[in-house]
């Protein structure tokens, strides 16, 4: 179970996880672990950074990959720089008001955490991904602001993964972004949106379906409000059909939709 702690003096939550047995013992530390493999003290201090030292990259998004790298409780969840090389086949697959979306594949594939001949092991796994443009693209700023945004949802327990940020090394016309933006790089919908899901298979939806499908919905909302934010684009076709093995689940995309809440500590009390 996740306890996220508010320390009295700063006003600013910490993210604290209660270990358990389970998940064995930290060879480090010797606390129990945060996760099968993972113990959050003391792996992110281990992790190799995918930056070298020819990547002209601020020390602004270091810093900010570092901190939530530190917050990662499992292997999974870790977040990192992904040098633009390592994406190709890079499509467009959607705009808004807010910016542009393209598909792609993750040459060094996205973490996962399996269990392999007794034993829980550290891994990855090739993946389509979604980089996503951010506002203000000359102002690392306010794009820094953005992302630290999502992340705070995620950390939350939105659904929707994230999986780092990437800078494009050179402009390609049909991409449509210049060289030198900052993107970020999630979890791809492999089932589009709710709207699309809709259109197609309405009358086969049942009501158990349907249900399933709202609670999945209030579940992200929900974790969004708790991290101060609201939603102000709140429609079927921002919201991703994704499936793991047999099982769909729906969650927000937030991207570009929050707003900080005027009223975040009566929301929460609300919540609570």
């Amino acid at each position: 179970m996740i306890h996220f702690v508010k320390h009295l003096n700063s006003g600013k939550i910490n993210y604290l996880i209660h270990r358990q047995y389970y998940y064995g013992l930290c060879k480090s530390c010797k606390q129990y672990n945060t996760f099968y493999n993972w113990c959050q003290t003391c792996n992110p201090k281990t992790i190799i950074q995918g930056w070298s030292n020819s990547d002209v990259i601020d020390d602004l998004v270091k810093n900010c990959i570092k901190e939530f790298q530190s917050k990662a409780i499992m292997h999974d969840d870790v977040i990192e720089w992904i040098p633009f090389n390592k994406l190709g086949k890079i499509q467009k697959i959607g705009e808004g008001g807010f910016g542009l979306v393209y598909s792609a594949i993750w040459l060094d594939s996205i973490r996962v955490t399996e269990y392999n001949k007794s034993k829980w092991v550290k891994t990855r796994k090739k993946s389509k991904v979604v980089l996503k443009t951010l506002p203000n693209p000359q102002d690392l700023f306010k794009c820094l602001k953005e992302f630290k945004n999502h992340m705070q949802c995620r950390l939350m327990g939105s659904e929707l993964k994230i999986y780092g940020l990437t800078k494009s090394t050179k402009m390609i016309e049909h991409y449509e972004f210049n060289a030198g933006d900052y993107l970020m790089v999630l979890q791809f919908a492999n089932n589009r949106s709710l709207n699309k899901c809709l259109e197609n298979n309405f009358k086969e939806l049942i009501w158990e379906c349907k249900l399933s499908q709202l609670i999945d919905i209030s579940y992200d909302l929900i974790k969004i409000h708790k991290a101060g934010y609201t939603h102000s684009d709140f429609h079927s076709g921002n919201i991703c059909k994704i499936k793991l093995e047999n099982l769909y689940f729906l969650t927000l995309q937030i991207l570009d939709y929050l707003r900080k809440s005027k009223n975040t500590i009566k929301m929460k009390k609300f919540l609570e």
